[in-house]
């Protein structure tokens, strides 16, 4: 990773309290908020769409905006 991007990378781990976190899910949890939160207005909390994990075919994050607003839907607990 290069310098800048490690830098944006370890700002917003801070900010978003994610510094305990492995360096890949700080990256999966910054790809998510730069790309959804361009479409919102308001505020997320990016472990609402963060859905990576082993053996998911690279999908890192999914996120339904309706109208300018982040649709949450609720996950099983039996993941």
């Amino acid at each position: 990773m290069d310098r800048i991007t490690k830098s944006l990378l370890n700002e917003f781990s801070q900010e978003h309290d994610l510094i305990s976190l492995a360096e890949d899910k700080q990256f999966e949890h910054f790809a998510c908020y730069l790309t959804v939160g361009r479409f919102l207005s308001e505020a997320f909390d990016t472990s609402e769409i963060v859905v990576g994990d082993g053996n998911d075919t690279g999908i890192d994050g999914i996120a339904v905006v309706i109208n300018g607003a982040l649709v949450i839907i609720p996950r099983s607990k039996s993941r």
